[in-house]
């Protein structure tokens, strides 16, 4: 994933190219770019610009896409509206009345823009919307959706799909509204499942990469080892038994001890030991389970790509998950970082 949380005016096409250049520099051929928006918890207007942030310019993505295309890379295009200010989870938002009605308008505006977007560019996929768990989860808002995924369903948008919270992809009305839709080409999960427990993973280098790797193939594979496991077992039965593709739309763990119990959680681990072990065990351990899944049907639980969250880029400084092969500093994920880069040329 690439994604700035910052907008660089005249030098944002140039920002986005270069972060482009640099990911296939270091050996992955596949990026996915987040178009950062930013909405209103009370009224439900959504916004590029507020008093404290600006998200990237739609044509400064398009010449990122554009530049991942002549590379040959596959792109994915990944909206995201955040809470202004970043104050809460936006999966926590929800919308009633006048306040529900402007957020779906200008939801459906902006998705129509990426999908526009998307067009331009020639990319590969393109999301429809990431971890909004209590949007899509209520039943009011289905005729919305519905109509949202008929916008951005078009061959020359590239295959739609939706990227679902770890916690969100079994909900019954998000199965019913996205991955049984026939318009949806693929299950997004963003993968952050507790691994293991804090005894297990405390301690510089700790969990091995095989005790990760085993919680991984349940992950993928058992339903009832641990919270919202099983994700390709879910995947495998749904459209009669046909199945629908799943794509890691994320996961990220960074690089402080104990960081694989919570990977979503930043805050409550950066207040213990740096362990860029355990971070590079984990991105291992991972890669290591989903090896040969590939080439299987949707019917017997396929995963069609991983999109580790975030590759180090202009405006995206500071975060916890920051990785950078260059970097020099633990803080930068650079180990993993480096692995990641090393597994994907080979």
């Amino acid at each position: 994933n690439l994604v700035s949380f910052a907008n660089f005016g005249s030098n944002g096409a140039r920002t986005f190219e270069d972060a482009v250049q640099d990911v296939f520099d270091h050996g992955i051929r596949s990026v996915s770019l987040i178009a950062l928006r930013f909405v209103d918890p009370t009224t439900g207007q959504i916004r590029q610009v507020t008093d404290r942030s600006t998200g990237p310019d739609t044509a400064h993505l398009i010449a990122g896409m554009r530049r991942a295309k002549q590379l040959g890379m596959t792109v994915t295009l990944n909206p995201f509206v955040e809470i202004n200010g970043f104050a809460g989870f936006r999966g926590d938002l929800n919308f009633s009345g006048a306040a529900a009605t402007r957020f779906f308008n200008d939801y459906e505006a902006y998705i129509v823009e990426m999908a526009t977007a998307a067009q331009a560019a020639g990319i590969d996929r393109l999301c429809v919307g990431s971890e909004l768990r209590n949007l899509t989860a209520d039943t009011r808002h289905n005729a919305r959706w519905t109509q949202i995924i008929e916008f951005a369903d078009s061959p020359s948008n590239g295959e739609p799909g939706y990227a679902a919270n770890c916690d969100e992809y079994r909900n019954p009305n998000t199965t019913r509204v996205f991955w049984e839709n026939p318009r949806i080409s693929f299950m997004g999960v963003d993968a952050y499942q507790s691994l293991v427990g804090i005894t297990e993973a405390d301690g510089v280098g700790r969990p091995a990469v095989a005790r990760l790797q085993s919680s991984w193939n349940q992950v993928l594979q058992d339903p009832a080892a641990g919270f919202a496991y099983g994700i390709l077992e879910y995947a495998r039965q749904l459209r009669r038994g046909q199945g629908i593709p799943v794509i890691f739309t994320e996961h990220g763990t960074i690089p402080y001890d104990e960081s694989s119990v919570n990977p979503f959680s930043d805050a409550a681990r950066q207040s213990q030991p740096t362990d860029p072990d355990e971070q590079r065990n984990d991105y291992d351990a991972l890669m290591r389970s989903v090896d040969g899944l590939r080439a299987r049907s949707p019917a017997q639980g396929r995963i069609d790509a991983i999109y580790i969250w975030h590759g180090g880029m202009p405006g995206a400084e500071g975060g916890a998950w920051f990785l950078d092969p260059e970097g020099d500093d633990v803080r930068d994920g650079a180990r993993a970082a480096r692995f990641l880069s090393s597994f994907a040329s080979t």
